[in-house]
């Protein structure tokens, strides 16, 4: 299955805030990939 993309709405300072976050060659895509890699691999559930 090819990688498919879609469309999400967010708020303007929300993505303001993600382009901070993010190196110029960065995209929203990439930042969001590493914005949930760190929040997995900080609240992974305790067994």
């Amino acid at each position: 299955m090819p990688n498919e993309e879609t469309t999400i709405r967010i708020k303007k300072n929300n993505k303001k805030r993600m382009a901070e976050i993010g190196k110029k060659d960065n995209s929203y895509d990439d930042i969001l990939d590493l914005l949930l890699e760190y929040y997995e691999s900080n609240h992974k559930k305790k067994k």
